[in-house]
């Protein structure tokens, strides 16, 4: 690939106009938690892959292929410690994951897979479920040690701590579907955004055992926009979290979110300083959840407008309040983005 002899000043972005790189790394890094022993890329060499180069987006994704050797199955199990970056060994690959500015963002991908898949809570029961009436137990208790061991091996190869630097402002679009839950996938995530600003619209998400729609913000100043969404049924119908840095700011306009666990949530997931969930709803029904909102942070920075709400909120005006109950007055959690130790109000 030509862009590969890019000048280092440009060398990401050159690439990035050819692969969708996002894709990549993440392609490159379940790869290598499978422990894919197959003669392919995770192996340095250039076979058993393909590209696919899309009409409205015309950058390159990876496909796989002939995946007879993961997870210590096939006729060649592989070394549990193998690095990570067995990949480099194929022209072109070398240079893009030792970019400073991509192996953090490598590392990050794998992390990611680790917390949200590639785990036991995730993958034991779709191993059961597909495989009970398949494989011996023993074949099933091999691959779930595997994952366990695997995931340690990998994490030992990525610092304790690293900065993904990168001041793009990513943008994402879905709209226009309909997404029913999977039983057996007990932790999945009808829609699940991160680093980026989204807009979600005209979506159904429904039955999800996890969340219905999750996003999360990376930069200083990440905005998502959820419109006209029903959320049904789901463990949580909105989930938006903060992880490191930044002033996340959700919009949800013309919204029903029902019969969930916990309806709207905002989340410091990794209790980190100086960040921030801010909710602004408008026109919209949160009604008949378990929990129909809560909070790390002060409930104040979550503004509910013009909306049904079956709970008084103290960030929420012109809000319908139900059943004559008193609007709640603020808490005294210190100044606005300051933390309100698990504030949920039913």
């Amino acid at each position: 690939m030509r862009r590969t002899n890019s000048p280092d000043a440009g060398f990401v972005e050159a690439v990035e106009q050819v692969i969708d790189l996002e894709q990549w790394l993440r392609f490159l890094a379940l790869d290598t938690l499978m422990l894919n022993t197959e003669s392919g890329l995770n192996l340095g060499v250039g076979d058993d892959y393909m590209l696919y180069s899309g009409e409205e987006d015309p950058r390159f994704i990876l496909v796989p292929h002939d995946l007879d050797t993961v997870m210590w199955q096939g006729n060649d199990i592989g070394n549990i410690e193998q690095s990570i970056f067995t990949f480099t060994e194929v022209a072109g690959l070398g240079r893009l994951l030792t970019h400073p500015d991509v192996t953090p963002r490598y590392y990050a991908a794998i992390v990611d897979l680790i917390d949200t898949v590639f785990n036991p809570e995730v993958i034991s029961p779709l191993l059961h479920a597909k495989l009970d009436d398949v494989v011996p137990p023993s074949r099933i208790a091999q691959m779930e040690d595997f994952v366990t061991k695997r995931t340690e091996a990998v994490l030992a190869q990525i610092p304790t701590e690293f900065t993904v630097a990168d001041d793009r402002q990513l943008t994402m679009t879905v709209r226009d579907g309909y997404r029913p839950g999977i039983p057996i996938l007990v932790q999945a995530d009808a829609i699940d955004t991160r680093h980026v600003n989204a807009t979600i619209e005209r979506y159904i998400v429904r039955d999800f055992f996890d969340k219905g729609i999750s996003v999360a913000g990376d930069m200083p100043n990440d905005e998502i926009h959820l419109n006209y969404i029903l959320s049904v049924d789901n463990g949580i119908g909105i989930s938006a979290k903060s992880w490191k840095t930044g002033h996340t700011k959700v919009f949800v306009d013309h919204v029903t979110v029902v019969g969930n666990d916990v309806g709207i949530q905002a989340r410091d997931k990794l209790n980190a300083p100086n960040v921030l969930v801010e909710y602004f709803i408008t026109n919209s029904i949160v009604w008949g959840n378990g929990v129909e909102v809560t909070t790390d942070w002060d409930p104040a920075d979550l503004h509910i407008d013009y909306s049904n709400v079956d709970q008084a909120w103290p960030g929420g005006y012109d809000t319908v309040v139900p059943r004559g109950s008193a609007r709640m007055k603020r808490p005294s959690c210190g100044p606005v983005g300051a933390r309100c130790e698990g504030t949920a109000i039913r």
